[in-house]
């Protein structure tokens, strides 16, 4: 258990490490590298979920008592989706980031197409 959440960590820390590095380098993001990933993630993210489904849908307990656990499961998923959207909001405004995560200039006009 420890190993995997360690597995875990090493791979967040790798892709931290190179998106600093490449934000560093004078090497940019293209729109394709960029089209790649948010593919990549939404593929990604696809296949969790998928696979959280089947979990959930092979445990026998779950499934019997899904009437009775089915609003408390709701409830929890509907404050948990509310408070990532809220504390998302406030902290970008916090770090000073416009609607598209870019710096927001204040005196420049920011209007993307």
């Amino acid at each position: 258990m420890l190993f995997k959440i360690l597995l875990y960590w090493a791979f967040m820390a790798i892709g931290i490490y190179i998106g600093i590095k490449r934000k560093r380098s004078s090497i940019r993001w293209d729109a394709r590298e960029v089209t790649f990933f948010k593919w990549l993630l939404t593929i990604s993210l696809a296949l969790l979920i998928f696979i959280l489904g089947v979990g959930i849908g092979s445990n026998h307990e779950v499934v019997h008592n899904l009437r009775r656990i089915g609003f408390s499961a709701v409830l929890i998923a509907m404050s948990g989706l509310v408070g990532s959207v809220v504390f998302a909001y406030a902290g970008r405004k916090l770090i000073g980031l416009d609607r598209y995560c870019q710096l927001a200039d204040k005196g420049a006009d920011n209007h993307h197409d």
